[in-house]
């Protein structure tokens, strides 16, 4: 049986320069799974490999048993990988709402946003305020509830907490919480702060990104921070 999404040795880059090579990873039906790494390491770069901003280099990658390693990234949106990439990327002179109509998919049901409106409320209350007025916390708001409406069965979130103070990420953790229990879909999470992996509680699976290859994998159960930090300096092999 295949897996929900399954990359095999990977690389990817830009310039025809590869900043990863050979990473695999595993993300299965309804599981949360982290990338974390240092700054630098590729992490953004392997996300963007597996939502098709950038091309596979090599390797091959399947989801839902499908080979989606050569299709563009809005093919692979229609399939229901979502990327939130970092840095938010809200349509700034455009109104709350209309940020939210381009990326619903036509059918979208009352039900569907209804569901946004109760998950993200000052969404509701924001309509019609430009998007580039909202606040880093609530542009990351509308971001994942533009993903929520492309009905995404994968979601990306590329460093959801960065710039935001502590207040602010650890509500929107309780949201990308709830999201998953509801909706049930799967996620990939990078993270370089990597407090938070433990703190929300909703990850089953850590990979740890060093110097553009996977060093180290494991649950939470088995990796902390301690250990993660080591595999940052290259002080323990894969094994742990």
């Amino acid at each position: 049986m295949s897996s929900f999404l399954e990359a095999k040795n990977i690389a990817a880059g830009y310039r025809n320069r590869a900043v990863i090579s050979g990473c695999s990873l595993v993300v299965e039906p309804q599981q949360a799974v982290a990338l974390v790494g240092r700054n630098g390491a590729g992490k953004t770069t392997l996300v963007s490999a597996i939502s098709g901003r950038l091309p596979l280099m090599e390797g091959t990658l399947q989801f839902e048993g499908t080979d989606i390693g050569g299709q563009p990234a809005y093919k692979r949106s229609r399939l229901g990988i979502a990327h939130v990439p970092q840095g938010r990327e809200v349509f700034a002179k455009l109104s709350v709402h209309e940020n939210l109509t381009i990326a619903s998919r036509p059918d979208a049901t009352a039900e569907e946003w209804e569901f946004i409106f109760d998950l993200f409320p000052v969404l509701k209350e924001r309509l019609e305020q430009k998007a580039g007025t909202l606040s880093g916390g609530e542009q990351q708001m509308l971001v994942i509830a533009r993903a929520i409406l492309i009905r995404a069965k994968l979601m990306i979130l590329d460093e959801p907490s960065l710039g935001l103070a502590p207040k602010v990420v650890e509500t929107l953790f309780e949201q990308i919480k709830l999201l998953r229990e509801r909706l049930n879909i799967g996620l990939l999470l990078v993270e370089q702060q990597t407090r938070w992996i433990w703190e929300a509680g909703i990850v089953d699976q850590i990979y740890v990104l060093g110097e553009g290859t996977i060093v180290t994998s494991g649950s939470p159960s088995t990796l902390n921070e301690k250990t993660i930090e080591r595999s940052y300096l290259g002080t323990i092999d894969a094994d742990g």
